[in-house]
């Protein structure tokens, strides 16, 4: 998925579009998620205000939360089903809740943005990213919808998601050299995260309706791994130290502050260091690092935390540009053998969990 285009990512959420336009519920399921995550920006909007906040510049920040709270209001209110009453409509509209918090949680809490350890540089940093998905993927979504009421609300939520951009801009100015990031990189980052966004709600809705079947068979093992957060967060901490996956153990050292004093994760963690170990130990660097590309990958297609399966995605990355320059495995067999043994290996940790 490196370079990823606009195109990649339209073509995914027409995917999508077209399967929840076409049935009410399903089309509501949306809308409601589109207003929990309007109305999470918001509450993150205001959280970046502080007693030292320049009152002018808080009078705007205030408005932009109050827009992304309206903005919520006017979703719910041209949902056409009001309320799921179907037990497995719910459950599919409390999925879409959840991975929509994925996304909004998992991007504004990148390390990009955490390490810059400011409130303020991190909300101008991610008002100019993140208020690039309405264009997105309202546009997208007007492309399909044959709702009147979504087609007359959404150009006006645009129009006002613009002049936060333009805020953003404006403050971005104001923020010391040390403190401007690249702000192409994070928009390059937006995009991916809400690829993977779009791609696994569209997953998860051709699973609903019965077209694609729930992932299994080679990724069972990841998505057992991937059931336990604990037992995961353990063996993906022990992975990404061991074999240096920088973005991957930096996401997942963020994710796990607060358990890393918790006996669950100690004893996962200290498991998989062993089993990793053992694995490990005088197997040929390429033919590990052709097994890890290969478990991250399954990683990410199963994977409901955007942070973990982008940070899972830019390690794959970096460890396939690796292979590149050393080139194939003369050996095939050595491989097979390596990955078996992981296989193996990831299995007997996944007993213990």
């Amino acid at each position: 998925m490196a370079n990823l285009s606009q195109g990649l990512f339209s073509r995914t959420a027409d995917r999508f579009f077209k399967l929840i336009t076409a049935d009410e519920r399903l089309e509501s399921a949306w809308l409601t998620t589109l207003a929990h995550i309007e109305k999470s920006a918001g509450r993150l909007i205001l959280g970046n205000l502080t007693s030292q906040s320049d009152a002018e510049e808080a009078a705007k920040i205030r408005a932009h939360a109050e827009d992304e709270m309206r903005h919520c209001e006017i979703c719910l209110s041209i949902r056409p089903v009001q309320k799921q009453t179907e037990a497995e409509y719910i459950a599919y509209e409390e999925k879409l809740i959840a991975l929509g918090d994925a996304f909004l949680y998992g991007f504004m809490g990148h390390p990009r943005l955490v390490n810059l350890a400011d409130a303020r540089a991190a909300y101008i940093h991610g008002g100019l990213s993140f208020e690039m998905f309405p264009y997105q993927i309202y546009s997208a979504y007007l492309k399909h919808t044959r709702l009147d009421a979504v087609k007359e609300a959404l150009p006006k939520i645009l129009e006002e998601e613009n002049s936060h951009l333009a805020l953003g801009r404006a403050l971005y100015t104001t923020l010391p050299p040390e403190k401007q990031l690249q702000v192409s990189e994070l928009v390059d980052l937006e995009l991916e995260m809400a690829y993977l966004f779009v791609r696994r709600i569209a997953e998860v809705t051709e699973e609903f309706m019965g077209i694609a079947k729930p992932l299994s068979g080679p990724g069972r093992l990841e998505q057992h791994l991937l059931a336990s957060r604990l037992g995961s967060n353990g063996w993906l901490t022990a992975l990404s130290e061991r074999h240096g996956l920088s973005p991957l153990q930096e996401t997942i050292g963020l994710l796990t502050r607060k358990q890393s004093s918790e006996f669950t994760f100690k004893h996962s963690h200290a498991r998989a260091e062993q089993l990793l170990e053992s694995w490990n130990r005088e197997r040929p660097s390429i033919a590990v690092k052709r097994t890890l590309v290969d478990h991250l990958q399954r990683l990410i297609d199963r994977c409901d935390s955007m942070a973990i399966a982008h940070a899972a995605w830019k390690s794959a990355e970096a460890l396939e540009a690796e292979l590149t320059e050393t080139g194939p495995i003369e050996d095939e067999s050595i491989w097979v053998e390596t990955h078996h043994q992981f296989r193996q290996t990831l299995n007997g940790f996944l007993s213990g969990v």
